[in-house]
């Protein structure tokens, strides 16, 4: 299954166009959330990287380059916890 995961900074930003373009990109579901960049603590992302099986893909359209970074690491320390051999995460 293709998961879409969009983050913006401030809840005067809209989720529209991301939403748009991982819709368009295939995921079968979407997590949205509005926290800022350098806040490390982001439940929406977490409880999507729960939800996660094995084969899944997660696709990310957040902004600046951090924000796929950060997505990406926090699913290789849960893949790594869970002993699963990867999480795909796209862009």
């Amino acid at each position: 299954m293709r998961l879409g995961y969009a983050r913006v900074s401030t809840d005067e930003q809209p989720l529209t166009g991301q939403c748009q373009r991982l819709s368009a990109a295939g995921c079968e579901k979407l997590s949205e959330e509005k926290v800022s960049g350098t806040a490390r603590n982001r439940p929406k992302l977490e409880k999507l990287l729960d939800q996660l099986r094995k084969d899944d893909v997660l696709v990310v359209d957040a902004p600046g380059p951090a924000g796929p970074l950060h997505v990406r690491t926090a699913a290789d320390r849960r893949a790594h916890h869970r002993k699963e051999r990867r999480i795909t995460v796209a862009q």
